[in-house]
């Protein structure tokens, strides 16, 4: 909730910007030889415009910066929170969009706020969020499938890694070409930490999408194991293998 007022906040400045860019415009109108008429029509479509505008940039800019910036608003980027599907994964534009589409309904009832600014109250969204118990949804994150979720950092002395008996022998027969980019490298490790909370369907749908790529990068074309079971192996290697291996590939990257 107190995201929520930052971003609250954040929209009623941006609001207010407008509204005193509007009526600077219209003084230095009415300022002008035979600049009356232009102020009047300025001023009226200018109400207009702002009261518009009110609703457009509550809707746009949640729905903007949860689907372009990960799931983060300017107010969820501060308290370290973000927007995800049920299931962990990033949210898409389907769910932001549904998930914003009814902000509407959350956050009445609205007060007045000056002339034509609002402010809303989100008591509706309030009780939602303790009707729903621990998983803490509003409307829109019910009709969404969507959660609020504590966006953790994971350090590198964080990053768990699977070696069971399977996947160590697994890793043993593994022969890397290159080291995987720091993007491939971070997805590994946010897999490998959460991918027993997933349905296991979506777990091994992840896993396939990259087995093709992690099958030539390791030198693991003819290793019969499924899709999870290289990703655990291509993981606990990359993290087993001593630094001197870690510069020789390096070196063969760079080259």
């Amino acid at each position: 909730m107190l995201a929520v007022a930052i971003d609250q906040f954040t929209i009623l400045a941006t609001m207010f910007a407008l509204t005193m860019a509007l009526i600077v415009l219209a003084i230095f109108l009415s300022l002008l030889p035979e600049g009356m008429d232009a102020e009047r029509m300025v001023s009226g479509l200018g109400l207009f415009l702002i009261m518009v505008l009110f609703f457009a940039i509550n809707w746009l800019y949640f729905s903007l910066f949860e689907w372009l910036n990960r799931g983060r608003t300017v107010g969820k980027m501060a308290l370290g929170l973000r927007v995800v599907s049920v299931d962990g994964t990033a949210v898409d534009m389907g769910q932001v969009f549904i998930r914003n589409l009814l902000r509407v309904a959350d956050m009445t009832p609205a007060f007045s706020l000056w002339v034509f600014y609002l402010l809303p109250a989100y008591a509706v969204g309030a009780a939602s969020l303790f009707a729903t118990g621990r998983s803490w949804q509003r409307l829109g994150d019910l009709a969404a499938g969507t959660l609020v979720v504590r966006d953790r950092r994971k350090r590198t002395r964080d990053v768990i890694v699977e070696e069971g008996d399977r996947i160590r022998a697994l890793s043993a027969e593994l022969n890397p070409r290159t080291l995987p980019s720091p993007v491939l490298t971070q997805g590994l490790n946010d897999f490998v930490s959460r991918w027993r909370a997933l349905n296991p369907a979506r777990a091994e749908e992840i896993a396939r999408g990259i087995e093709e790529h992690l099958r030539r990068m390791f030198g693991a074309r003819h290793l019969n194991c499924n899709a999870l079971e290289l990703v655990l192996a291509c993981h606990y290697h990359l993290y087993s293998m001593s630094r001197r291996d870690h510069t020789q590939l390096q070196g063969a990257t760079a080259q």
